[in-house]
């Protein structure tokens, strides 16, 4: 589903399925190698759908800005997808910037600023290369 919401701007489902066809061929010809490229071309995409989703949403918190319900709605996708970005060891986003886009959330959708969103939008846009489509994710 959050592969297929992003797909347009970043060609990425057929990729994935490519790269699990690939690793699936490896694993049945013992060729490791070849396995643990496709997993690691696997979690690089899959994170950077991750990124991408972060952004989806956070546009969707702007464009709703002035509805709480909404605006706090998609903040909180965006913010758990946010946390998401963590758990992959080989993440494109270091420790410190995850930091400072989390920080960026505060701790109060009531009370979060336009601003902040949009910095937190632009830093992870920018980590993950997304800046040419971040406008229409």
């Amino acid at each position: 589903k959050y592969s297929n919401t992003v797909d347009a701007h970043l060609d990425c489902n057929q990729y994935m399925m490519d790269e699990f066809k690939k690793g699936r061929i490896a694993i049945n010809n013992n060729n490791n190698a070849a396995k643990d490229l496709a997993a690691q071309n696997i979690k690089a995409k899959w994170d950077k759908i991750v990124a991408a989703c972060v952004i989806h949403y956070l546009n969707d918190a702007l464009d709703s800005f002035s509805d709480d319900a909404i605006r706090n709605h998609t903040l909180s996708e965006a913010l758990g997808f946010t946390l998401s970005l963590k758990y992959n060891p080989d993440k494109a986003i270091s420790t410190a910037d995850l930091n400072t886009v989390l920080s960026l959330f505060g701790n109060n959708f009531y009370t979060i600023s336009s601003t902040n969103v949009v910095a937190a939008k632009d830093l992870i846009s920018t980590i993950y290369d997304l800046d040419a489509v971040k406008d229409l994710l």
